[in-house]
């Protein structure tokens, strides 16, 4: 149990205690003193209010939450491959990313007004069956041929031929020229990861595309992105990576970053995990350190410090909103569901706290975005959802 858990455990204790006379609680008032003012400030909110009936919603949200957090660490297993020894490392910031679903669930809860009764039967049954998105994408390459690529963990790469992660190699209709091109689609409710020819690895998100030669040539390894990324780029200081994207281009020595850039948004973010990037937008061409998030919109870039987390979450199967509005998180979670999102005006502002597992179906975002605004009014019809307030 973590810190945050206790401190749960003993905020609920104490109101137990404090409905039940026969009981001592002098033991827990001592943990509570020891607590900052602001969190007293909670414990008397919370006092307010029917607190058995509140436990009991809590107790059912962490329960569902473990098990998000269980479906969550199975698909990173899935996609790093748990059997490589040198993929402990990042099992273990994976691990630490899913264990965020409980903290951040439980935030939700304990600052957050119960379910409203809008939330109705009709709606969860409708957003129970609308499914998450999965692995699958397309390969058309330049001679015209189209692959419909099997749904398997690690994606596929290119060494000595096109093959499965699994090594199940992917037949071609012809020999390939050697300057060919390929252009790699996930579609709305699709993931992918590709590996380069030079051991670069790519895990797109979904509604976005990626071209790449099969075999890089020249003086430089460029691709084009239109959509969003996570990259592992192979380091090779005589032969820069160039990822181009329709607000800049982002130049790279070995480095691991997120590009967000889809052609129906105004801005791009270049986010840098670790290593050196420099955008190039024709103006300041400024240079990222770790930590680091470049923001462009065609015309001038600007640099703003970071969670980096905060912005690669969704490659480890989680969706985390930090304090964002819901216009924007729709914007994630339609792309990922394949559904149509439509906001009146008076509800794209409401400000989106908590996380969840990628792999839930939709009625855990209802869950979520209830818990966070009481007030909103969701309707369901099919593959389009309507929020109101």
């Amino acid at each position: 149990m973590n810190d945050f858990e206790k401190l749960v455990n003993t905020v609920f204790n104490y109101l137990f205690v404090k409905k039940d006379n026969t009981t001592s609680q002098s033991s827990l008032e001592d943990e509570l003193d020891n607590l900052p003012p602001e969190t007293r400030a909670i414990v008397e909110r919370l006092e307010a209010k029917e607190i058995l009936q509140e436990s009991a919603a809590y107790s059912r949200f962490k329960k569902e939450n473990d098990a998000r957090r269980a479906t969550v660490l199975r698909h990173i297993r899935e996609q790093i491959g748990e059997d490589k020894s040198n993929n402990t490392i990042a099992f273990r910031r994976y691990l630490a990313a899913a264990s965020a679903i409980v903290a951040l669930g439980v935030c939700s809860f304990l600052f957050t007004p119960k379910l409203n009764n809008r939330h109705n039967s009709a709606n969860q049954t409708a957003a129970h069956i609308i499914e998450p998105g999965s692995s699958r994408a397309v390969l058309t390459l330049s001679n015209g041929q189209v692959i419909q690529l099997d749904s398997i963990p690690g994606g596929i790469v290119i060494n000595q031929g096109l093959h499965y992660a699994d090594g199940r190699p992917i037949e071609l209709s012809s020999v390939q020229p050697e300057n060919m091109m390929a252009t790699l689609q996930t579609p709305r409710g699709g993931e992918y990861v590709l590996t380069l020819s030079d051991g670069s690895r790519i895990h797109m998100n979904a509604d976005s595309k990626l071209v790449y030669p099969i075999t890089f040539h020249g003086k430089t390894r460029e691709v084009t992105l239109d959509g969003e990324a996570f990259f592992e780029i192979a380091s090779n200081k005589e032969k820069p990576f160039h990822v181009r994207t329709n607000n800049n281009e982002v130049v790279v020595l070995g480095t691991r970053f997120n590009i967000r850039s889809y052609q129906e948004e105004t801005l791009s973010y270049v986010t840098l995990v670790e290593g050196r990037v420099r955008l190039q937008d024709g103006h300041d061409n400024p240079e990222l350190t770790p930590g680091m998030q470049g923001i462009s919109d065609g015309m001038a870039t600007r640099v703003r410090s970071v969670n980096v987390e905060d912005f690669i979450n969704w490659k480890n199967g989680l969706f985390v909103f930090q304090n964002e509005n819901l216009e924007a998180v729709a914007a994630k979670i339609s792309r990922w569901y394949d559904i149509e999102i439509e906001i009146a005006s008076s509800a794209k502002q409401v400000r989106i706290w908590g996380s969840l597992s990628k792999y839930d179906t939709f009625d855990k975002v209802l869950d979520i975005l209830q818990l966070i605004d009481n007030d909103l009014i969701i309707n369901i019809d099919g593959r389009r959802v309507q929020i109101m307030k």
